[in-house]
C-alpha cells in the first residue's frame, strides 16, 4: 500500500478524540473539545481539539497539528513510527510497507535537478536560455546555481521517472488532481533548486516565462522542505556573511544570483513568505547584522514589517536599504553594478527610522485623521518588538513628528490596544480584523474561493498574503491538509487558530458578518491606497509637477468611485 493511501486510511478510521483523551481530560464545547494543554503548564483550558477537522491547537503555547503530529509529540516518535503504531491500533493493514528514507528523497531531487539542467541546454530550452541571457547570467553562474527548465508538458517527470512516482509526489514535484490524475507541478518554467544549509537539494521553485500567475511557484512543504525554515542561497552565503558579520536579505531568487555573480556573496532570500522567527535564528547563527534590500512596496508591507520584528527579536541589528522606486536588487545591479549597490547598502536606514518614514509617507502627521492612523499602526506594531528601549525610541520620535507629548502617544497606543484593535501574540485567540473574519468563513466552508475572488484579490491580504496565495492556487479543490502543507509554521498556526476559534459575533449576526467581511477587507485596501495617493499628491503639488498631479487625481477619482460602488453593493446585500 502506498504511504499516502495508508495515512488516509488511518486518518479516516482513527478516533481522534479517543486518542487525545488518553493524555488529556477533554470536555465538549460546541463542535469542539477543550482541555488543559499537555505541552505547557496550562492554568486555563486553552487546548482545543476538532473531531471534524482532526486538528488540535493550544491557544496558550501555540502547539498544534494533526493526529499524527499529536502522537509524535506525546510519544517522541518519528513520523513512520507514529503511522505504524496508529495503523496497528485501528486495524489498518500495513502490508509490505517500506517507508521512503530521506536519503532516497534527496537522491530523486538530485536526479530531477540534473534532468531540468539537461532540458535547459537542449533545443527545447532556447526560450529559457534567452531569458537568462537577458538577465546577464553567465554559464558559470547558471551551473553554480544548477538552474534548469521544465518543459511545457503535463507528464514529463512522470514519463521520465516512472518507477519513482511515489517519491516525486512526496517531494512535491508531481501532484494528484481531484480526479486522481497525476501531473507535473512545474511546466514551462525556469527552475531554481533550493538547498539546505549543507548544500543538499531539498526543494524547487519555478518562474514562469510568460504572463501566467503566479510568477513564482514553490513546492509545498515536504519531509525535506519547510518554507519558514529555509533561506535561498544560505549554503553559498554563510561564510561571506560570517566574515563580514552581515547578511543582505532580498526577496527574489534572481536578486540572490545577480548579487553573487557580481561578487556580493553574503546575500540570501526568503521563500516568498514573511520572514519567520526560525529564519531569523538561522541568520543569527552566522552574523549579527542584516540589511533588507527589498523594493519599496514590499518593504512597507505589514508582512515584511512583521519579519523585521522577528529579526530584531532575534537580537539582530536591522537596517533597510532604500532602492529607487520601481527597482529591485536584480534590476539595480544590472543597471548600475556592484559598486553602486554597495554604496546603497552603506546608506541603509536603521529599521525603526525606515518604519517611521514609511508611516509619514502613508499618513499625513499634520492632520487629525493621519495622527489617528499613525497611532493605530504604532499600537499594532510596537507590541511585536521585545526591546523596551526600541519601543521607547520609536514612541519618542513619533511624538516629536506628531507634535504630541510623548506620554500622550504612549497612553493613546495603550488605549487602542485595550480597545482590541491590536493583534495579540500568535499563540493567543485571534484578533478579529477583516482578514481574520474572511479566512474564518473560508475555513468553515461558508465562503467559497470563487465568490471571494469576485470581491477581493490576494493583494488585499496584507497580514496573511501567503495563506491567501495558497488558497488562490488551490482554488475550489482546497482542503485543510493541502493548505497547511503549503504554509510556513507561523502561518500554519494562524490557520489552525482560525479553524478552531469561536467567532466574536452572536450566531444571529453570522449571516451579516459573512456578507460584510469581504467587502470591508476590500474597502480597507482602497482606503489605504487613497491615503497613499493623497500623500503623493501633496508631494507632486509642492514640486509643481502638473502632469503627475493630473495622473494622481485621475487615479484618486477612480478609487473614490470604486469605494462608492463597493459600499452601495454592500448595502444592497444587507
Amino acid at each position: 500500500m502506498a504511504e499516502r493511501d495508508l495515512v488516509e486510511q488511518i486518518r479516516e478510521r482513527a478516533d481522534f478524540i479517543e486518542i487525545v483523551s488518553r493524555y488529556v481530560a477533554l470536555k465538549k464545547s460546541g463542535k469542539n473539545y477543550i482541555g488543559p494543554c499537555p505541552f505547557h503548564a496550562d492554568k486555563t483550558p486553552s487546548f482545543t481539539v476538532s473531531p471534524d477537522k482532526k486538528l488540535f491547537h493550544c491557544f496558550g503555547c501555540g502547539e498544534g497539528g494533526d493526529l499524527f503530529q499529536f502522537v509524535m509529540k506525546m510519544e517522541k516518535l518519528e513520523f513512520a513510527e507514529a503511522v505504524e503504531r496508529l495503523a496497528q491500533q485501528f486495524g489498518v493493514p500495513l502490508g509490505r510497507r517500506s517507508a521512503s528514507p530521506l536519503q532516497k528523497l534527496k537522491e530523486i531531487n538530485e536526479r530531477v535537478a540534473a534532468f531540468y539542467q539537461t532540458n535547459l541546454v537542449s533545443p527545447a530550452g532556447a526560450k529559457a536560455r534567452e531569458h537568462l541571457k537577458q538577465r546577464g547570467f553567465s554559464k558559470e553562474t547558471i551551473e553554480k546555481f544548477k538552474l534548469g527548465y521544465a518543459l511545457p508538458k503535463w507528464d514529463d517527470l512522470i514519463k521520465t521517472f516512472p518507477k519513482d512516482l511515489e517519491s516525486l509526489i512526496t517531494v512535491g514535484l508531481v501532484l494528484r488532481s481531484s480526479e486522481e490524475r497525476l501531473y507535473d507541478r512545474f511546466r514551462d518554467r525556469l527552475i531554481f533548486p533550493i538547498w539546505s544549509l549543507t548544500g543538499e537539494i531539498i526543494g524547487f521553485a519555478g518562474r514562469t516565462l510568460g504572463d501566467e500567475e503566479p510568477k513564482y511557484l514553490n513546492i509545498a512543504n515536504t519531509p525535506l522542505f519547510e518554507k519558514g525554515t529555509v533561506l535561498y542561497g544560505l549554503n553559498f552565503a554563510r561564510e561571506a556573511a560570517r566574515q563580514r558579520d552581515l547578511f543582505v536579505l532580498v526577496e527574489g531568487y534572481t536578486d540572490v544570483i545577480s548579487a553573487h555573480q557580481l561578487g556580493i556573496k553574503n546575500v540570501v532570500a526568503g521563500m516568498g513568505t514573511a520572514l519567520t522567527a526560525s529564519q531569523a535564528q538561522l541568520l543569527k547563527r552566522f552574523a549579527s547584522n542584516v540589511i533588507l534590500a527589498y523594493d519599496r512596496d514590499a518593504a512597507g508591507r505589514i508582512a515584511t514589517l512583521r519579519g523585521m520584528a522577528n529579526l530584531r527579536n532575534a537580537e539582530l541589528e536591522v537596517a533597510v536599504a532604500l532602492l529607487p522606486d520601481g527597482s529591485d536588487p536584480d534590476g539595480f545591479l544590472r543597471a548600475h553594478g556592484a559598486e553602486k549597490f554597495v554604496q546603497l547598502l552603506d546608506r541603509s536606514l536603521p529599521f525603526y527610522e525606515f518604519y517611521l518614514s514609511a508611516l509619514w509617507e502613508e499618513h499625513d502627521p499634520k492632520t487629525v485623521v493621519g495622527k489617528e492612523r499613525v497611532l493605530q499602526s504604532l499600537s499594532e506594531f510596537l507590541p511585536t518588538l521585545s526591546s523596551t528601549a526600541l519601543r521607547h525610541e520609536i514612541t519618542r520620535e513619533a511624538a516629536r513628528v506628531l507634535n504630541l507629548p510623548e506620554e500622550e502617544v504612549a497612553r493613546a497606543v495603550k488605549a487602542v490596544k485595550r480597545a482590541g484593535i491590536i493583534s495579540p501574540p500568535a499563540t493567543a485567540e485571534p484578533a478579529w480584523g477583516h482578514e481574520e473574519q474572511v479566512l474564518y468563513f473560508v475555513l468553515q466552508g461558508d465562503l467559497t474561493i470563487s465568490h471571494l475572488k469576485e470581491v477581493v484579490s490576494v493583494e488585499d491580504f496584507t497580514r496573511y498574503p501567503e495563506i491567501a496565495r495558497a488558497l488562490w492556487e488551490l482554488n475550489e479543490e482546497w482542503t485543510l491538509e493541502a493548505l497547511l502543507t503549503r504554509l510556513s509554521a507561523e502561518d500554519q498556526v494562524t490557520v489552525r487558530r482560525l479553524a478552531l476559534a469561536q467567532p466574536p459575533w452572536r450566531e444571529g449576526d453570522r449571516p451579516r458578518a459573512l456578507v460584510e467581511a469581504p467587502l470591508r477587507l476590500r474597502q480597507r485596501r482602497i482606503e489605504e491606497r487613497i491615503a497613499r495617493l493623497c500623500a503623493q499628491l501633496r508631494t507632486a503639488q509642492r514640486a509643481g509637477d502638473h502632469e503627475r498631479v493630473n495622473a494622481l487625481e485621475t487615479e484618486h477619482w477612480q478609487l473614490v468611485q470604486a469605494r462608492r460602488r463597493l459600499l452601495q453593493g454592500g448595502r444592497r446585500t444587507q
